[in-house]
């Protein structure tokens, strides 16, 4: 499936059909699964250049088909009404600027950026893959290597917590990262490759190390998404079904046959989520009572604001108020 991995990265270079701010651009995009791992401040200028990229080349050459689209206006009408919760909430400035409703509008026009980009160039969708591809694969091994050794490949030691860091330093986020591009990932191999059975299977072998070795990095969230992902593919795409299954079955065998020789390794994601979630309320629901504080909050929030809330991003700050707090 992925023979003459190096022919689209040429093809992108040698077309002359394709403008070079095209080029420039793709490269931007396809180059964010290799800054993420950098941190958060490369992707978020990635993603502010290409949305004003499309904003300035979308009016330059008057394609305003884009904007008629109905997900851009039901967007831009939520952004409007995040920036009004903003100027009606206690604290405005903050609910504006500080990761704030104000730069909503930016994901909307990275969307339809990429949107532009792959109407103006066509290989950008197998670059990206191929990129991700080793990206995830560098991720997940050196997230193994840490696991077994105590040290990743480039020096950083685990810490003091059975979490596993990886590339991303002092961060636990792995997980999260496997998680979320896999998916998106896995997406893009299943709408550019032919559904043959050596390309299926490689798709399953793709799905069972990223769960693996997010299991092992102690992230349950992502672990859930994984699960959840699984469960539709097995419903919505037929000739993928006993494929999973059984990939789900090697998944959990050797995460068995890694319990075995490493029993602590269960501490987190089996002994802890027992534990936590039968201290809740209604016990055996999938949430932890840390989290049945921010929902029992959250209702009270809205219970007193219904309308316009307390604020877009003012969570963090307003949850500490006496009559938000859990069982007052």
């Amino acid at each position: 499936m992925l023979n003459n991995n190096i022919s689209p990265f040429k093809l992108l270079f040698l077309d002359r059909s394709i403008s070079l701010d095209v080029v420039f651009f793709s490269l931007l995009f396809m180059l964010i699964p290799v800054v993420l791992i950098t941190g958060p401040a490369l992707p978020d200028i990635f993603l502010s250049l290409i949305a004003f990229y499309f904003l300035f080349k979308s009016v330059y050459k008057k394609k305003w088909y884009y904007y008629q689209n109905p997900i851009f206006v039901g967007f831009f009408l939520f952004s409007i009404y995040g920036i009004m919760r903003s100027l009606l909430s206690d604290i405005p400035m903050e609910s504006l600027t500080i990761e704030g409703s104000m730069f909503y509008f930016r994901y909307i026009f990275f969307a339809m950026g990429v949107w532009y980009l792959l109407d103006n160039n066509p290989y950008i969708s197998k670059c990206f893959i191929i990129i991700s591809i080793a990206c995830l694969t560098l991720v997940c091994l050196d997230g193994l290597y840490q696991y077994i050794v105590g040290i990743n490949l480039f020096g950083n030691e685990r810490g003091e917590t059975t979490r596993l860091t990886g590339l991303f330093g002092q961060e636990q986020i792995i997980g999260r990262y496997i998680s979320y591009l896999s998916l998106f990932t896995f997406s893009l191999l299943y709408q550019n490759y032919k559904k043959t059975k050596r390309n299926i299977v490689f798709l399953i072998i793709f799905l069972v190390m990223c769960e693996v070795i997010i299991f092992l990095t102690g992230e349950r969230a992502p672990l859930f998404n994984i699960i959840l992902f699984t469960i539709l593919l097995v419903i919505f795409i037929p000739h993928y079904r006993m494929y999973r299954i059984l990939g789900v079955l090697v998944s959990i065998i050797i995460i068995l046959g890694i319990l075995q020789i490493n029993p602590s390794a269960k501490t987190r994601m089996v002994d802890q989520t027992i534990n936590e979630v039968s201290q809740t309320t209604f016990p055996y629901l999938p949430y932890s009572p840390h989290h049945e504080e921010h929902y029992v909050a959250s209702l009270k929030m809205f219970i007193d604001k219904p309308i316009f809330g307390v604020g877009t991003n003012t969570f963090r700050i307003n949850c500490k108020k006496p009559q938000y707090l859990y069982g007052v």
